[in-house]
C-alpha cells in the first residue's frame, strides 16, 4: 500500500522577529480589526506583552512582542492555507513595522487510513518491535508513535526535522504523520513566507511520505 492519499488536517507556522516595545493603546485591537475584515476571528484576548486571536475549531494566532504563531485546522486545499498564513503575516508585518523574520518553523499533520482499520496494530507490527507483554503493564494500548529527529544538510544552513509517525488517538483507524521543520534563516517578506510554507509541504510530500511508506508498507529485508 502506498501513502499517496494523505490528507493534511493541521498546519502551523511560527516566526520570530526583533523584540518590539510593549503593546499600548490600539496596537493589538487595530491589527484585530484589519484581520477580521477578511478572516472571521471570533475572539481577542491581549495584554501589554501578548495577544491571542481565535476562530473556534478553525484558526488561532498567538502574538508576543517577539514572535507570532499561526495555527490552522485545514479543511480546504492546502494552497489556500499557505495564502492565509502569508496574508496574516503581511498584515502583522505592516502593522508593527517588523523589518525581518527569522527561525521559521512549520508543523504539518496528516492522516492516512490504516489498511486494516487499526493503526496501533500496524505500528506495533511494522514500526515498533514491542511484544504484547512489553506493553501490558501500561494497560490497553490505543496508540504508538515513532519519533525521529534529523538534520537535513542538503541546504546550507541545515533543516532541523522531527517526524512523528503513529496512530491517531482520536481515530484508531487513522495513521497520523506530523512533520516539524525548523530552519535558522531570515525571511523578509510575506511572499517569502508563502514560499517557505510551500517548501515545507514539498518536503512533507516527498521526503516524509517516502520515509513513512518505507517504515510501514515496504517489505523488510529481514523477513
Amino acid at each position: 500500500m502506498a501513502v499517496d492519499d494523505f490528507t493534511i488536517v493541521f498546519a502551523s507556522l511560527g516566526l520570530a522577529y526583533p523584540e518590539r516595545p510593549r503593546f499600548t493603546g490600539s496596537d493589538v485591537p487595530g491589527l484585530y480589526a484589519k484581520l477580521t475584515a477578511r478572516y472571521p476571528f471570533e475572539s481577542l484576548r491581549h495584554d501589554r506583552d501578548s495577544a491571542d486571536l481565535r476562530q473556534e475549531a478553525q484558526r488561532a494566532m498567538s502574538l508576543t512582542r517577539s514572535s507570532v504563531i499561526l495555527e490552522e485546522s485545514v479543511a480546504q486545499d492546502f494552497s489556500l492555507t499557505k495564502r492565509v498564513f502569508s496574508d496574516i503575516v503581511r498584515e502583522t508585518q505592516d502593522h508593527f513595522s517588523i523589518p525581518v523574520f527569522w527561525e521559521p518553523e512549520v508543523i504539518l499533520r496528516a492522516h492516512i487510513p490504516a489498511p486494516d482499520g487499526d493503526a496501533a496494530a500496524l505500528m506495533r507490527a511494522r514500526a515498533i518491535s514491542f511484544k504484547s507483554d512489553h506493553l501490558s503493564p501500561l494497560g490497553e494500548i490505543n496508540g504508538l508513535t515513532l519519533v525521529v529527529e534529523a538534520i537535513d544538510r542538503r541546504v546550507d544552513h541545515g533543516r532541523h526535522v522531527r517526524v512523528n509517525l503513529g496512530s491517531s488517538l482520536r481515530d484508531i483507524s487513522q495513521i497520523q504523520i506530523e512533520l516539524s521543520l525548523w530552519e535558522h534563516r531570515q525571511i523578509e517578506s510575506a511572499t517569502a513566507v508563502e514560499q517557505y510554507v510551500q517548501e515545507a509541504y514539498a518536503y512533507f510530500d516527498e521526503q516524509v511520505m517516502r520515509f513513512s511508506e518505507g517504515v510501514l508498507f515496504q517489505q523488510r529485508e529481514d523477513n
